[in-house]
């Protein structure tokens, strides 16, 4: 759609701007050229065709700032939430998926929950089609429509503690240890060399930043890429002039891990190897000390909060407001984990909102607007596209619409902020339209350019397939390794420390 008029009762421009009532965007070829009284605007364009009408909200498209294009939850591939390390050794045992169709049908879930941009956190699904995954993964956001920075990954070392595989290998009895080491032998990782040069080729092809895309570094975590690794990676990012995303500090145990292995945490470790910046952002961050969020405040770096994944794996709660407090810039991911499998981005949002609620009349708490501004504005960091996560005249119409239908209705006491209602009554049934740069993903609640039917029907015919030929099992071996893995961090996390946030006590 080239030109439009996109109108609400009330419109949202930014989440620290007055909101505008029975106002209209001006769209011109996938920008807003103006914004001002629909009325007004009506009478300036009369010929243009209308998205929303009184009965709508009009607000930002939301930024996804950690998602790993996983369209298939955990359950559904046979396995529970647990504990983050438990859970990583279930992942191994889970069958295999095709990227294309599991990424392409979780770009239908974002675009049906509004949002606009997304950091696609990558980790590979078969490492001896590396680089063809990678460009089958970004073809399914380019197809979508949405706007994606794409973190391709690494990680090749340390499979299944957070030390060398050798070092676990030596605490297995006889004959798990041989079947562990013949398990191993199996692996084909894709090695730092190979990933430059996957990366490199990449950026070849489609380029390093285009309309809809940017491309940036992904290695998973530190203790799966190494120090020397993570140097380069560091340096390679400085000289392409992008970013780096990389998970840390998600687990207690990863909190331990840090002082165990350098002395101090493995925020300051990223420090000391050149790879926090302000185009920096961690994913999780959920055991951040005080002199952690000193340091990403000084650097200018980001965290990326996925709260449903931290309570479905046992991680625990993110100091968002102590991250707040010390200037850190916090935005919303969902890492393909949310609380209902179902990407629900609003809910998500709500789900934020109550859990920052220490209790205490003196204790400070999130508002909507905070929330909002996590979930538009300050996710700009992690995506690397400078102007999107607000509507502004010259900006990009990334836009969303929600009917009020439901949502708002003559029981409801006068003089309430938009911005609450969103955040108390929103749903993601309630999203009408998704735009991105004046394109509509989602008109009238359909998906204009995804067929989410079919690929769901592509995804059971290969189900059906894995059912009838599986592939060699691997569940019984990870089934025996899971109580050694647990008998391997029975020392660790013995001392928590001064917690962030208190909510009940013992004594």
């Amino acid at each position: 759609m080239n030109a439009c008029l996109i109108r609400g009762r009330y419109v949202i421009v930014d989440a620290d701007a007055p909101v505008l009532e029975h106002a209209a965007l001006l769209v011109d070829e996938g920008r807003i050229t103006a914004i001002g009284p629909y009325a007004t605007l009506r009478v300036q364009a009369p010929g243009l065709p209308v998205i929303g009408s009184e009965r709508h909200l009009v607000l930002p498209g939301f930024v996804n700032a950690h998602f790993h294009g996983k369209g298939l939850g955990s359950f559904q591939l046979g396995f529970l939430d647990d504990q983050l390390e438990l859970w990583i050794l279930e992942r191994k045992a889970q069958r295999p998926v095709d990227a294309y169709l599991d990424t392409l049908l979780s770009t239908a879930n974002l675009i049906e929950s509004g949002v606009t941009s997304v950091l696609h956190s990558h980790v590979m699904r078969d490492p001896t089609r590396y680089e063809n995954e990678l460009e089958r993964v970004l073809g399914a956001y380019q197809e979508a429509g949405l706007r994606v920075a794409f973190a391709p990954d690494i990680r090749w070392r340390n499979n299944f503690v957070y030390e060398s595989d050798d070092r676990f290998a030596a605490l297995l009895p006889q004959p798990l240890r041989a079947c562990f080491e013949r398990h191993i032998g199996t692996l084909a990782p894709v090695v730092p060399d190979r990933y430059y040069s996957a990366f490199d080729g990449l950026v070849a092809r489609v380029g390093l930043a285009g309309p809809r895309h940017r491309l940036l570094y992904g290695p998973l975590s530190l203790q799966w890429t190494g120090d020397a690794e993570m140097r380069e990676i560091a340096r390679r990012a400085a000289d392409y002039g992008t970013g780096l995303h990389i998970h840390v500090q998600e687990s207690p145990y990863q909190f331990d891990l840090g002082p165990r292995t350098y002395g101090h945490s493995i925020v300051r470790q990223l420090d000391k190897l050149g790879a926090l910046t302000p185009k920096t952002t961690l994913a999780h961050a959920v055991w951040l000390t005080d002199n952690d969020l000193d340091l990403l405040a000084q650097r200018g770096a980001s965290y990326a909060h996925n709260l449903s994944a931290n309570l479905r794996l046992k991680s625990g709660i993110s100091p968002v407001l102590r991250a707040r407090e010390k200037g850190v810039n916090v935005a919303i991911g969902t890492d393909s984990m949310t609380i209902n499998d179902d990407e629900d981005y609003v809910q998500e949002m709500r789900l934020v909102a109550k859990m920052h609620r220490p209790p205490g009349i003196d204790e400070p708490a999130l508002s909507s607007r905070d929330v909002l501004r996590m979930a538009t504005r300050n996710g700009r960091k992690a995506v690397l596209f400078d102007d999107v996560g607000v509507l502004g005249a010259g900006g990009p119409a990334d836009v969303v619409t929600m009917r009020l239908d439901r949502m708002l209705d003559q029981l409801h006491a006068p003089g309430f902020d938009p911005v609450d209602l969103l955040l108390y009554r929103g749903k993601r049934e309630d999203i009408d339209h998704v735009l991105v740069a004046g394109e509509c993903l989602l008109a009238g609640g359909r998906l204009t350019k995804i067929d989410k039917a079919r690929t769901l029907d592509a995804l059971r015919e290969e189900a059906a397939r894995y059912a009838v030929a599986p592939p060699p099992d691997t569940r019984r071996l990870m089934d025996e390794l899971r109580p050694h893995l647990v008998r391997y961090y029975a020392t660790w996390f013995r001392e928590h420390g001064e917690p962030h946030y208190v909510f009940n006590s013992r004594v």
